[in-house]
């Protein structure tokens, strides 16, 4: 909790920048999931899967290096399938193996910025469930709207690097 109370002003200036960038005073509900508007006329670029880590990893370590390094520990362990497969569905989700309860993303990587966002909140939830790994498991339960409030935090933790340098998210940050 406490990192989460020391990284508002970090969600807080996001929000303000992309509201600046929006025209308005302030974000409604909607805004807040909405793409951040192109600052210049460059093209889409893609993020190889390897840069989409280093823009999560990064992004979580200015929060707190236990998260920068669980992004490295899930990597080293091939514990993100991202590579898309010819029958592979698109969409992504994070699970976990019950016994060890090691957890697991799940998704068809494409390079978008939209993917790597995608891939940082999957991982957000990872980490979520990495964290409570020791709790006895009835202590683990919670309802996916908590889950969910808590990963739109680490959405805009990534696009923050983009959005202090001035650049869309669909430039390379």
């Amino acid at each position: 909790m406490q990192t989460a109370r020391e990284s508002q002003p970090i969600s807080r200036g996001a929000a303000q920048s992309m509201a600046k960038l929006f025209k308005t005073d302030a974000l409604t509900p909607w805004d807040e999931l909405a793409a951040m508007p192109p600052l210049t006329d460059a093209s889409s670029e893609t993020f190889p899967f390897e840069e989409g880590i280093a823009i999560i990893k990064q992004a979580f370590g200015e929060v707190d290096q236990e998260m920068a390094d669980f992004v490295d520990m899930m990597v080293e362990n091939h514990l993100i399938d991202a590579a898309p497969q010819p029958n592979k569905v698109m969409g992504a989700y994070c699970t976990k193996i019950p016994k060890t309860r090691t957890p697991l993303v799940f998704m068809s990587y494409g390079g978008s910025m939209s993917d790597v966002l995608t891939l940082a909140h999957e991982l957000g939830h990872a980490f979520h469930n990495w964290v409570m790994r020791d709790m006895p498991y009835v202590e683990t339960t919670y309802p996916m709207t908590l889950a969910e409030t808590a990963l739109s935090s680490r959405r805009m933790w990534c696009e923050m690097p983009c959005w202090r340098e001035r650049k869309t998210i669909t430039t390379k940050c």
